[in-house]
């Protein structure tokens, strides 16, 4: 009896062990389940980690390569900019030195231009040398070929460049440019002919407004104010009339000569301006400069007398 009570403990014993053993296991089971799942999770968030790491280095490397590249631009640009500036200098530099106030052309470039000189870009034969019409750098010019048999033409030509690259007006022939190995000279073209032409509409020009003539008149007058108080000398125009003054095709007025010998030549520019220290005596001088007042008056009372809108 007493043997069968203490199997019976032992069976109880046993058993309440096997449960305690049980519950244990379930308990550490749960305890891996646990642990498993948070190193998942934290094998999970060490790889989010390591793609941000990852996407950060490859972000900064990326700036630093366009930060390289865009200081690599900007050397360059400064590296541009210094040798623009030395060449701009340089330029500058040239162009006090040689006191350059008018393009110089090639003998090639006046060719192309006048179609080699071609009769049909000719407008006229002035006493110096033919004279052609045509387009340089995009603009209308006149072209006066200086004749190699003219009398006096070299020193005239090289006084007509220096006169005219030392004064500037609105109302005074504009030199473009020259060719001074052959004797051209290049001018702004006039496309409305000579006043005197106006006035008396030849080639059935429209009639003058009156607006157009009192401003005209003025011009006149404005251009002769200031070649008579030139510094340091004074100049004088010996040679102002209506068939002298070119209109542009705004109906700008503009000084020539008439050293022409047809009625084309009242398209050409050409300019006869002269120091009174130039001139045989300074009273000789004032008298031009008085007389060229007078013709001014003349001019004025032809245009009021003639044909108007």
């Amino acid at each position: 009896m007493d043997m069968y009570s203490t199997a019976c403990k032992e069976a109880l014993t046993a058993k309440q062990k096997a449960s305690e053993l049980h519950h244990w296991k379930l308990t550490e089971e749960r305890k891996f389940e646990e642990a498993k799942h948070s190193e998942e999770v934290a094998l999970a968030i060490a790889e989010k980690e390591r793609a941000r790491s990852k996407i950060a280095m490859e972000t900064a490397e990326a700036a630093n390569r366009i930060a390289e590249l865009e200081s690599q631009k900007r050397a360059n640009a400064e590296i541009r900019a210094l040798k623009e500036a030395a060449q701009a200098r340089e330029v500058l530099d040239n162009l006090a030195r040689s006191d350059l106030k008018y393009r110089r052309y090639t003998f090639e470039e006046i060719e192309k231009a006048t179609n080699f000189f071609a009769e049909s870009q000719k407008i006229g034969e002035g006493g110096y040398g033919p004279v052609y019409r045509c387009y340089l750098d995009h603009t209308p010019v006149t072209v006066r070929v200086l004749r190699p048999d003219a009398a006096h033409g070299r020193s005239q030509f090289q006084q007509e460049i220096d006169m005219l690259s030392c004064i500037r007006h609105p109302n005074m022939v504009l030199l473009l440019g020259t060719c001074p190995e052959f004797g051209i000279l290049v001018y702004e073209y006039m496309a409305n002919g000579s006043l005197d032409d106006c006035i008396f509409q030849k080639g059935h020009t429209p009639p003058l407004s009156w607006q157009l003539r009192f401003r005209i008149a003025a011009e006149i007058a404005a251009g002769l104010l200031f070649l008579h108080e030139t510094k340091p000398e004074p100049m004088v125009h010996r040679d102002l009339k209506p068939g002298n003054i070119l209109l542009d095709h705004n109906y700008v007025s503009m000084w020539i000569d008439d050293d022409q010998d047809n009625e084309s030549m009242t398209k050409i520019m050409w300019f006869k301006v002269y120091k009174i220290e130039d001139i045989s005596d300074e009273e000789d001088g004032m008298e031009h400069k008085n007389l060229s007042k007078k013709k001014i008056g003349l001019s004025i009372r032809r245009m009021k007398k003639c044909n108007r809108q």
